[in-house]
């Protein structure tokens, strides 16, 4: 293991569910929520159950490999304690899907929101929220959790006082019509892991926290079932007041409490909305640098990202490399292809973990479910997908 200093142990149970839902609750329900009622209408409920079952089957694994080896790579770690160091490398390579691509559409959809509701210019968005991300992170672990255990708070709150709202408001009139094939559902299905994207993002936090054994299968588990609690309830009540031509809203929430005579908070729906998805891409940044710390440790990949910052215990080094990564994604690359590319990265590191660390009765149905979801999200996915690991494939050096 190379030189580069320890990170620093300062969390505690409450700041690790506080990281877990802060990554989990953004765009999959806030932006994209109404993509995914407009083909299944209240039958999107069943599409996060099944979305969350997938993740909930996972998380058992990461649960396990969290308590048992509390070290910042989260799933590279767990896949190289099973199978090697080339396992562990591809891993961590399609990580990058997940946490880098997965932040650059994160950070696209924020900014699109933004330029659409103040009217400011995406690219400078996207380079000022950055910056600031990019800051936050640098400055310490701590002090990222305490503010985003504020925000949580907030972005929460908001989806919950929808919830209230739309339980004693009236119910959209018209009737329903709608149809949708297997296929059809399990698209939809897949997309919806988009919602629960980083959930194991709390394992990388692991060499962090005070007492890992404890707080990490608190942060994972708990983290997952409130998330998939409130967005069976925020998908249903969204459902039950939106008339059928609105469900496609390209601001769900928003929309649906204007039409309840709400539209005073429209502002506070919108500035949640912008806050959630400012905590996620935190969220992730911190998760994919944790885990290109654990290569550059473990001898894989560059030094420099194992280098962890004098003053303030974190990798900063990598952290400014993943930064730019996410700001050059969010700026050039299509947004709905990051979407899916991310998904897919997603679902098949899930995949390696349940195989890695669970029993055969829950390893084999999880990876099930994984491939299922994985086979609707269209081929241009898929193949970026197949090059991005094939470059990982043959770039793999293990660096004794």
């Amino acid at each position: 293991m190379r030189p580069g200093g320890d990170l620093r142990r300062s969390l505690g149970p409450a700041q690790v569910v506080a990281a877990g839902v802060s990554c989990i609750v953004g765009a999959g329900i806030y932006l994209s929520l109404g993509d995914l009622v407009a083909p299944l209408g209240p039958f999107v409920v069943f599409a996060f159950v099944l979305a969350g079952l997938a993740c909930g089957l996972t998380a058992l694994s990461y649960a396990r490999f969290a308590s048992r080896f509390p070290e910042a790579g989260s799933a590279f770690s767990y896949v190289r304690q099973g199978y090697g160091l080339r396992a562990g490398w591809m891993t961590g390579w399609a990580l990058v899907l997940e946490y880098t691509v997965g932040a650059g559409a994160v950070v696209g959809l924020w900014s699109y929101l933004i330029e659409k509701e103040l009217g400011w210019p995406q690219p400078i968005v996207i380079l000022i929220s950055m910056t600031v991300v990019t800051g936050l992170v640098i400055a310490g672990v701590e002090l990222w959790s305490w503010i985003t255990l504020s925000l949580v708070v907030l972005k929460v709150g908001t989806l919950l006082l929808f919830c209230a709202l739309a339980a004693v408001g009236p119910a959209a009139d018209g009737p329903l019509s709608y149809g949708f094939t297997p296929g059809e559902f399990l698209r939809v299905a897949g997309m919806a892991i988009f919602s629960f994207l980083g959930f194991e993002s709390v394992s990388t936090l692991a060499q962090e926290t005070r007492n890992p054994k404890r707080d990490m299968p608190v942060g994972i588990l708990g983290s997952l079932l409130l998330a998939t609690l409130l967005y069976v309830a925020v998908a249903g009540l969204y459902v039950r007041v939106t008339p059928q031509a609105d469900w496609g809203s390209a601001n769900p929430l928003a929309g649906a409490l204007c039409r309840l005579g709400y539209a005073g908070l429209r502002p506070v729906v919108t500035g949640s909305v912008v806050v959630g998805l400012s905590t996620v891409a935190m969220a992730m940044v911190v998760g994919q640098t944790r885990i290109l710390y654990a290569m550059a440790r473990a001898g894989l990949g560059p030094a420099a990202f194992g280098e962890v910052h004098p003053r303030f215990g974190t990798p900063w080094k990598g952290t400014l490399a993943v930064a730019f990564a996410v700001t050059g994604l969010a700026l050039a690359a299509p947004g709905n292809l990051l979407y899916r590319v991310a998904i897919v990265g997603t679902l098949s590191v899930f995949t390696a973990v349940a195989l890695a660390g669970a029993s055969r009765w829950l390893a084999w149905p999880a990876a099930a479910i994984n491939l299922a979801l994985m086979a609707g999200l269209g081929w241009e996915a898929w193949t970026a997908t197949a090059i991005w690991m094939g470059i990982g494939w043959f770039t793999y050096k293990e660096q004794r």
